[in-house]
């Protein structure tokens, strides 16, 4: 750990977060393990989806000394009004603390997170070759419930990603 004796803080994040919670999507947009996306996304976009979510979705960061070094947050599952208890989580760990448990305790915090702003299910999609997130879920209670096959395409080749979930009671 950079900061020496603790383990990083889990805390909520705030808009001065955004430029790390960046960098860290980023680098793992282009390793092709957590994400569709194939383009880069910008701080602006980041920072409009935070202030647009932030009173309904909890959003969620590891800090190590000044440093972000994870973060965890839920999204939207959909914009249809009867799935307003149901959301997404997203868990992005730098790379250089991968391993360390740091996925671990983001999603720990972030299931109690959503459970204490009043959703009911939660949703998670891992790519089926991402076999570390797919284990951290199982072991957070979620079950996968089913695989979509070849359902995105990212560099001319064709990806399966697993849906699991978890009902929060």
């Amino acid at each position: 750990m950079s900061s020496g004796e603790s383990a990083p803080r889990i805390v909520p994040a705030l808009p001065a977060h955004m430029p790390e919670i960046v960098a860290i999507y980023n680098a793992a947009m282009e390793e092709r393990i957590a994400t569709s996306d194939t383009e880069a996304q910008t701080l602006e976009d980041r920072q409009a989806s935070f202030e647009r979510l932030r009173d309904r979705y909890p959003f969620l960061v590891a800090v190590d000394g000044e440093e972000v070094v994870g973060y965890a947050n839920l999204y939207p599952w959909s914009p249809r009004a009867g799935y307003r208890f149901t959301a997404e989580n997203a868990v992005y760990v730098r790379r250089d603390r991968r391993g360390t448990g740091l996925g671990r305790r983001l999603l720990g915090a972030l299931v109690e997170a959503a459970r204490v702003a009043g959703f009911r299910h939660l949703v998670a999609r891992v790519f089926e070759h991402n076999s570390a997130s797919q284990a951290l879920h199982v072991s957070f209670g979620y079950r996968k419930i089913g695989v979509q096959r070849e359902v995105t395409c990212m560099d001319g080749r064709w990806y399966d990603v697993g849906l699991f979930e978890r009902i929060l009671r």
